[in-house]
């Protein structure tokens, strides 16, 4: 059966347990200096606005319809809020840091803080982009 999807599309989690056989990639050609010149300007501007040198999972939440997350969040006054050694990044407020041995129930407690936050001051909830797995998800 043919899908369609895309990095976070609202198809991928329906079938996510599915085995890809065969894929379609459309891509466009480029000398091997454009390619490099362009992986190197991606690093650069990652390392100015993410904390990619740190311990984190990537973005912590989606991006509702029509909004970032990251804005959300750091308007609602999350940037730098903590919870044991996890911590909400003063770079990008949608990425959490593991300032040293945070737990698994220290991040998800900082992100059911976040939400709890946002959606007081915004009335959106955000949704994990992070998969929860085990005991904590009950």
């Amino acid at each position: 059966m043919a899908k369609n999807f895309a990095s976070r599309s609202e198809d991928f989690p329906q079938w996510y347990n599915d085995i890809v056989l065969k894929a379609k990639f459309n891509a466009q050609l480029g000398s091997k200096e454009e390619i490099l010149k362009n992986i190197n300007k991606i690093r650069k501007d990652r390392e100015i606005s993410q904390p990619i040198k740190n311990k984190t999972s990537g973005s912590a939440f989606k991006n509702p319809n029509g909004f970032h997350a990251a804005k959300l969040i750091d308007t609602a006054g999350c940037k730098g809020l903590k919870i044991g050694d996890a911590v909400v990044s003063n770079l990008h407020s949608n990425f959490l840091i593991n300032t040293n041995q945070a737990s698994a129930s220290e991040i998800e407690d900082l992100g059911k803080v976040i939400i709890d936050k946002v959606y007081k001051k915004f009335q959106i909830i955000l949704e994990w982009e992070i998969k929860i797995i085990g005991e904590l998800n009950k």
